[in-house]
Parts: structure tokens; C-alpha cells; sequence
């Protein structure tokens, strides 16, 4: 086993410019995860009698079809122009994204939501790009694997503590309260933001002039190990309707305990165990390319018995413990995907690259949402969904083991950018 490349405190003291990149992430992180409980809350207040299982649906589609919408722009943008300005541009638009939120929940406007949603996570996918595209600018081939482990491990964490608050807050102080909270978290980012570097892409400052989005889909078509990497993400997708059960989880298995708090409960076991997979397991098989793809496998086959064991489960403790152990293996996939991506993808295309492998996670992730929201209305139970979701990451473990067999690397150790 070798030792990971670089601690994470080390790397940052050492990258000023990074700290203050990590740290805008971890403020909205929060903000998200806070906002989550009480968007949940305000659609199961609004929705009429029968129709939750599609309403809670439709708050997931509302989350991740905009990413995939919007990838042939994002992408491109983020090839283009200064990913600090885009940063901050985005940040000061969902403010005025959860503006309108807290006018549409005043107003019981349950498609006001919706499009308050849609707006604000078109924003977020402009960001996810352009955050991913801006660690390779900032830091050296070497620090990465620390810097994708710290950024998925402050998702995690704060998906833990974020969803803990929301849940308090929102049940103490109501949704609107959660709601001002989270904007208040984007200024906050934006303010860390400003202390950033100005962040000219590679394709831009060197005159590289294939920035268009097919463009990318062509240099894919070329490199079917990068190609790979991009499905990787995608892959989670496919059990995305998990995201669509939880709350349900929360709110309707267990009779002893359910509202908002339970949800967030669960929700925080979720993020726990993403922490684990994103900044844990690193520590403990270093970062060498080839054990990182063996682990991507594993974390594949820990999410379905995960799932598996979930179905089963008969009492809360132990759902969030399976909840908990499910999300090891995800996030064990997400940040191992990016590292991969990040080394091997050519920088020219990263904006690209990342809108694309997050667009085809989400449009996934949107359609299996739905799909389980549907099913749910048509009488299926929380637990033979559940079931239904441990069969789906099969695919993904016949995909990726497929391709350990037959597709490898362009180079046999980590590249340097």
C-alpha cells in the first residue's frame, strides 16, 4: 500500500490560492445541504394528497436535469472565459435563486419552486465545472488526489452537518428561515472567491480555438480510456432513484420516527459514510492509478449491498447505518473518478469534460428519480424500491469491470499536466 502524495492540511498551508477555493466550496456545500431539508419540507407541505411520491420526484429532477440541459453552454463557457468571474457570477445568481424561493413557498406556488430550483442548479453546474477545471490551474499533478479527497470530503461533512441543521432549523425556526440561511452561504462564497487569482483557461490563454462543445465529443471519440473516466460518474446514476426513497425513508417506513429531523438524520449518515469514501479510504491505499481503479470497483459492489441490506433493514439505526455504508462506496467512485479524470483528460478540455461527465450524472440521476417517485405512486413500497436500486448498480460494476479489461491507460503511472 503505498502513502498518500500529500496531506491535506499541508497542501492547505502551502496553496493560499487553493485554501481559498476550498473554503467558498465548503460554505456553499453547507448552504445546499441546509436548503435540502427545508425544500423537502416546503414540497410535502404544498403538494395535494396522493401526488407526494411524484412531488418529491419532481424536486430531484428540478435538481439534476439542468446540468445536462444547459452542458453543451456550461462546458464551453468554462473553456472560454475567467472561471474566477464565473465563479462569482454564479454565486450572486442563486441568491436571487433562493429570493425567489422564499416568494414562491410564501405563495404556495408549488411550479414557482420548481423553477427556482432549475435556475439555481443551472448556476450550480456552471460552478461544478468551472471548480473542477480550476484545481489543475492552482495546484500541481501531485496534489490532486489530496485536493478531489478534501473536495468530496467537505461535500460529505457538510452534507452530514448541513442536513443535521437544516433539520433542526427547519423544524424549529421553518422553512423560510432555512431558506434566507442559504443565501446567506452563497454571499459568503462569493466573498471567498474574490480573493482568487484571475483564472484564464489553458484553451483560451494558449489560442487553442477547438473550445466548442463537439469538440470535446470528438477528442472523446479519440481517447476511449478518458471516454471511460467521463462514464464513470454516470454509472452512480443509474441508482439515483436512492435520492427520490430517502426522504421517503424518513417520512414514511418507520412510525416511531419520522419528520424532518429523521430526514436529516439519514441524510447525515449519508454523509458520514461519504466522507469515509472521500477522504479515508484514500489514506489507506494511497493513490497509485492502478489501486484507484480496483477501488472504484469495490466502492461500485459496496453500493449495492448497501442498497441490499437497506431493503431489509428493520429499524431506523440500521438504515442509516446502510445508508452510511452505501455512501462509502459512492464517494469512494466520485472522487477516484475526478482524480483519474484530472490526470489523464487534456486540460484543454477539462471545462468540457466535467460539464459533460456531471451532465450525464445528473440526466441519469433525473430519470431514475422520476421513475422511483412514479413507481412509488403506483404502489410500489419504499423497501421493494430500495431493492430495485441494488439491482441497478449492476450494470455499472459489468461496465467498469468491462472496461478494466479491455481498455487501459495512456500511461502506466500518474501524468503530469
Amino acid at each position: 500500500m503505498s502513502a498518500p502524495s500529500i496531506g491535506y492540511l499541508e497542501l492547505l498551508r502551502r496553496r493560499p490560492a487553493y485554501r481559498r477555493l476550498f473554503l467558498g466550496e465548503v460554505v456553499s456545500f453547507f448552504g445546499d445541504w441546509f436548503n435540502t431539508i427545508a425544500l423537502l419540507t416546503a414540497v410535502e407541505a404544498i403538494t395535494p394528497p396522493g401526488e407526494l411520491g411524484r412531488a418529491m420526484a419532481g424536486v430531484m429532477v428540478a435538481k439534476h436535469l439542468p446540468a445536462f440541459l444547459i452542458s453543451p453552454i456550461s462546458g464551453p463557457l468554462v473553456d472560454r472565459f475567467d472561471r474566477r468571474r464565473l465563479l462569482l457570477a454564479m454565486d450572486f445568481a442563486r441568491i436571487l435563486g433562493v429570493i425567489a424561493l422564499i416568494a414562491s413557498y410564501s405563495t404556495g406556488s408549488l411550479l414557482g419552486i420548481y423553477l427556482s430550483i432549475i435556475a439555481m442548479m443551472s448556476c450550480a453546474a456552471v460552478a461544478f465545472a468551472a471548480k473542477n477545471s480550476v484545481a489543475p490551474m492552482l495546484l500541481d499533478a501531485r496534489e490532486l488526489p489530496a485536493a478531489n479527497a478534501l473536495s468530496g470530503g467537505a461535500w460529505s461533512v457538510m452534507l452530514a452537518l448541513g442536513s443535521a441543521a437544516g433539520g433542526v432549523v427547519t423544524a424549529e425556526l421553518g422553512v423560510v428561515a432555512s431558506f434566507a440561511i442559504d443565501g446567506a452561504t452563497f454571499a459568503l462564497s462569493a466573498l471567498c472567491f474574490l480573493g482568487l487569482p484571475k483564472l484564464v483557461p489553458p484553451a483560451a490563454s494558449e489560442g487553442f480555438r477547438q473550445t466548442g462543445f463537439l469538440d470535446a465529443l470528438r477528442y472523446l471519440w479519440r481517447a476511449p480510456y478518458v471516454l471511460a473516466l467521463v462514464a464513470l460518474k454516470p454509472l452512480l446514476g443509474f441508482a439515483g432513484g436512492i435520492f427520490t426513497l430517502l426522504p421517503l425513508w424518513g417520512t414514511r417506513v418507520f412510525e416511531d420516527a419520522s419528520g424532518p429531523l429523521t430526514m436529516g438524520w439519514l441524510y447525515a449518515s449519508r454523509g458520514v459514510g461519504a466522507a469515509v469514501g472521500s477522504l479515508l479510504v484514500r489514506t489507506w491505499i494511497g493513490d497509485e492509478p492502478r489501486t484507484l481503479h480496483r477501488a472504484i470497483l469495490v466502492g461500485f459492489a459496496a453500493m449495492g449491498l448497501g442498497y441490499a441490506l437497506l431493503a431489509a433493514a428493520p429499524s431506523l439505526p440500521l438504515a442509516a447505518l446502510c445508508f452510511l455504508g452505501a455512501a462509502i462506496g459512492g464517494s469512494t467512485v466520485w472522487v477516484f473518478s475526478g482524480i483519474l479524470l484530472q490526470w489523464y483528460g487534456d486540460r484543454r478540455y477539462h471545462g468540457r469534460l466535467f460539464a459533460l461527465d456531471f451532465a450525464l450524472h445528473t440526466v441519469l440521476l433525473a430519470a431514475s428519480s422520476w421513475s422511483f417517485g412514479a413507481l412509488f405512486d403506483a404502489g410500489w413500497s419504499v423497501r421493494e424500491l430500495t431493492a430495485l436500486c441494488a439491482l441497478l448498480v449492476v450494470p455499472a460494476l459489468a461496465v467498469w469491470s468491462i472496461t478494466l479489461l479491455f481498455t487501459r491507460a495512456p500511461v502506466p503511472s500518474k501524468p503530469q499536466p
